[in-house]
């Protein structure tokens, strides 16, 4: 069964999910994260994530596509939180005095 058909079935199923990404989003979302397996870019465009944790009648799924706004604003949160460690890790150890 191809990629392209489980999606269909996914979405007969399953509600909660955007509308499908477009290219320059893709294209930004490469530039952040590189390469993106052909599986991932399939998904994206069929669907743009979803905002919540999908829901098939009298079920919840435990797992979720992010949006690709939401990948780009985590991934730069978390480099933040990463040099603030970092400044905090090198101010300990006497190498910055910010």
């Amino acid at each position: 069964m191809s990629l392209q058909s489980v999606m269909q079935q996914f979405r007969i199923e399953v509600q909660g999910l955007r509308p499908a990404a477009n290219e320059e989003d893709l294209a930004r979302l490469r530039r952040s994260c590189g390469p993106l397996p052909e599986q991932v870019v399939t998904l994206y465009q069929d669907h743009d994530g979803s905002d919540r944790y999908l829901a098939i009648p009298r079920k919840t799924l435990p797992l979720r596509l992010m949006p690709i706004a939401e990948v780009l604003k985590t991934r730069g949160e978390r480099g933040l939180l990463t040099m603030v460690i970092r400044m905090g890790t090198a101010r300990q150890w006497g190498y910055w005095h910010g």
